[in-house]
């Protein structure tokens, strides 16, 4: 699945950066616009309260560019954009909570705060109004953070890159890839769902790895379980589910460059794109 991406008049490209449930029937996004030469940004919460019949909303824009949003609540998000600024408050009014001297990347959820992202493996644990610093040392680029149930603590990054918190210190994992590894979900402090590039899909234990069959031509950024399965985002090429030993197509045309779920709905976004599955069918729109 191929497309070219869409400019709209004012000669800005808009782009679903985060997509999340909203109350019960509702969906949230962070879309941001950016000009050809990417030196101008325009950057937008979206939100409506029933996607089955209605489309999301403006209801907060800024000039600049917000890197990440994570919803912490039905009515709470944070966000940190350009400035090297993170805000917290509702969709509509996310004030300052404090400015960082890390370039920061992205948000991801903690146990007891939120992940905070950043370049030359940067991350820090937000904690209220407080940024504890946790930097995977020796890291180039750091993709992704993920706390277990257990509490512990496992990221992924370049190069087959897997580390574990632990005893305050963080510890490589050695792994038999050097695949880039852009999604980890950690389900335990000797377990975890592994994604990547390559068609790289598979479950990490204290054994090793079991690798997936797939398609060999997929980046998977990112993943989530829905109604017990896992879904993998393959971005342009579709929606993949994993079945068995093997990730096998799901949906072909739908954008999943981020992937979200709740009980009741799977959410796949993508370029100028967001589209839901409740099990049966598929709701979606388009941002211009």
């Amino acid at each position: 699945m191929g497309k070219e991406l869409y400019v709209n008049p004012e000669g800005f490209t808009p782009v679903v950066m985060e997509v999340f449930p909203y109350r019960t029937d509702g969906i949230g996004c962070l879309v941001v616009l950016s000009n050809a030469d990417r030196d101008q940004h325009q950057s937008e919460i979206n939100l409506c309260s029933d996607f089955k019949t209605e489309d999301p909303e403006t209801v907060f824009s800024m000039k600049g560019h917000i890197y990440s949003m994570l919803q912490t609540g039905d009515e709470q998000v944070v966000l940190c954009h350009s400035g090297k600024t993170i805000r917290l408050g509702s969709h509509a009014d996310p004030q300052v909570l404090l400015t960082v001297e890390a370039d920061m990347t992205r948000l991801l959820p903690a146990r007891d705060g939120v992940f905070v992202l950043g370049l030359n493996g940067y991350l820090g644990l937000l904690r209220g109004a407080t940024l504890v610093e946790l930097s995977v040392p020796g890291v180039a680029t750091l993709y992704y953070a993920s706390q277990a149930p257990d509490g512990a603590i496992l990221a992924s990054a370049g190069a087959g890159g897997l580390f574990r918190f632990q005893g305050g210190a963080w510890r490589k994992i050695e792994l038999a890839t050097n695949v880039e590894i852009y999604r980890v979900e950690a389900l335990a402090h000797n377990e975890a769902i592994l994604a990547g590039s390559n068609g790289f899909c598979a479950r990490w234990t204290e054994e090793g790895l079991r690798v997936y069959k797939a398609p060999g031509d997929r980046d998977y950024r990112d993943l989530t379980f829905y109604c017990g399965k896992l879904y993998l985002g393959a971005g342009h090429r579709g929606l993949e589910v994993l079945e068995g030993d093997a990730v096998v197509p799901f949906k072909d045309n739908v954008f999943s460059f981020h992937l979200n779920s709740s009980e009741r709905y799977l959410f796949a976004g993508g370029y100028n794109e967001v589209a839901r599955f409740d099990g049966d069918g598929w709701v979606a729109t388009e941002f211009t």
